[in-house]
Order: C-alpha cells, then sequence, then structure tokens
C-alpha cells in the first residue's frame, strides 16, 4: 500500500510502480498548512518498460490543508485525477 493524494481507494498495480508528485506550501498560521499538489502513478510489470513506454496509470491534481495537532497532522484533500475525476479525502496521523 502505497499513499498517493490523488487516489482514495486501493488500486491493483503491476510488479514495479513509481510515484512522482510536487508539493508547493505555505504557512499562513502556526499550525495550519496549505498546499498546492501535482502527481503522477505508474506501473509495469517490467521495470524497463516504465523508461521505455511512459504512459502514468494516474495523474492528479490537489489542494490540501492540514493543521498540527500534538497527535499528528489533521488533513483534508481535494483533488481531481484522470480516471476517478473529482473527490476528497481526510486524514488524521501521518502517512506510513
Amino acid at each position: 500500500q502505497v499513499a498517493f493524494f490523488g487516489i482514495n481507494n486501493l488500486v491493483p498495480c503491476e510488479e514495479h510502480m513509481a510515484i512522482a508528485s510536487l508539493e508547493l506550501r505555505v504557512n499562513p498560521f502556526k499550525k495550519l498548512y496549505l498546499s498546492a499538489l501535482a502527481g503522477m502513478v505508474e506501473s509495469k510489470d517490467k521495470f524497463r518498460d516504465m523508461l521505455s513506454d511512459f504512459n502514468p496509470d494516474f495523474y492528479a491534481l490537489g489542494l490540501q490543508t492540514a493543521y498540527n495537532t500534538a497527535l499528528g497532522p489533521v488533513k483534508l484533500d481535494l483533488h481531481w485525477n484522470q480516471v476517478h475525476k473529482f473527490g476528497f479525502y481526510f486524514s488524521f496521523g501521518y502517512d506510513f
């Protein structure tokens, strides 16, 4: 299982997987963070196919707000990907 902001549920992947993401974050108040997100996921049966046949399974854009608490961050993100279209995700705690 791998955390990716643009997918809310479990998605089967091939043997090899690559994830790339970019997050631009601002901190307008002491414990509040606002982020703009962009990313992609690609999976292939063979590693060499990832380089020769680059075609992401998912690409996504999103906005996220997070608040740091003593037990970890509380996050809400709104996102879009080309397969599932729009979605949102609420989480509490750290990704691991």
